[in-house]
């Protein structure tokens, strides 16, 4: 493999004889960043329990019951997915090349999933570029038991808007959470981390492809999709950084919770965190 760790956090680039960590902080590093503060200063820190009460302001909506620790602000819900066999299921090409329908106890995804696949989800996060007002998703909702996921970072004024309206009609129904673990990745690396930290006995990973080339453009939930802006700035050395801290992360939250990771298109050639995944069971 291109990449060899040195030591807990460290990892040298054989190819460039760059070494790196694989904890990187908001506000601090840069882009690079996975996490939005070290654990002991996250729920103390303006990106912790500050930017979570910001998003009820923010929306003029008052703070659900929540509970939090070093890892997570999530608001109170009954939490189905203890010890149960969960998959996190992305928006990349292996969401359709492999078979995990009816395979799992609960599945969590994002965004469009719904236009294309019937089973339903237990937590559908949506990001801001989703019209939550929309008849699709008033119609999905009407018709499923699902949870709606809500992260943080609706900050725009129409994202404002839309969001506190949404708010007001599906409150029971809606679980805002935020994760320390925040890197440019994707909304499904956190639903794993999220997953991790519900109690899950088992987490598998589909869809999660991200992106091997410029052509890397196959998305199931939408049809094709552009490239993230990260990804065309930054590049592959960047994005297999990423993905490095993730698994590092993921794994260590899994062995203290007893929790079994499995990435199930690691087979898939075009699957860009299988370089990782594979040799780090």
């Amino acid at each position: 493999m291109r990449y060899k760790k040195i030591d807990e956090n460290r990892w040298i680039d054989l190819r460039k004889n760059e070494v790196f960590s694989t904890k990187y902080y908001k506000d601090v590093d840069g882009k690079k960043f996975s996490f939005l503060a070290k654990t002991n200063s996250y729920l103390s820190g303006h990106n912790g329990l500050v930017k979570y009460n910001n998003f009820y302001d923010r929306m003029n909506i008052e703070t659900s019951k929540f509970i939090s620790n070093h890892e997570i602000i999530i608001k109170e819900h009954k939490n189905k997915i203890k010890d149960k066999k969960v998959l996190i299921l992305g928006a990349g090409p292996s969401a359709s090349d492999i078979e995990w329908q009816n395979k799992f106890d609960y599945i969590l995804t994002s965004n469009n999933y719904y236009k294309n696949f019937l089973e339903e989800p237990y937590l559908i996060t949506f990001t801001p570029y989703i019209n939550l007002l929309s008849d699709e998703i008033a119609y999905f909702l009407k018709n499923t038991n699902s949870l709606v996921g809500l992260e943080t970072e609706f900050l725009k004024e129409k994202e404002i808007k839309m969001v506190s309206e949404f708010y007001k009609k599906h409150k029971e129904r809606i679980v805002v959470y935020q994760t320390r673990y925040c890197s440019a990745i994707g909304t499904a690396t956190r639903q794993a981390v999220l997953a991790v930290l519900l109690g899950a006995a088992e987490v598998h990973l589909c869809g999660l492809d991200l992106f091997e080339d410029n052509s890397s453009t196959s998305h199931c939930f939408e049809g094709n999709k552009d490239l993230p802006n990260w990804r065309k700035v930054y590049g592959k050395d960047f994005q297999d950084r990423q993905v490095i801290s993730f698994w590092c992360y993921i794994k260590q939250l899994a062995e203290k919770t007893n929790c079994r990771i499995f990435n199930i298109s690691e087979d898939l050639s075009y699957n860009c965190m299988r370089f990782i995944t594979k040799e780090n069971k």
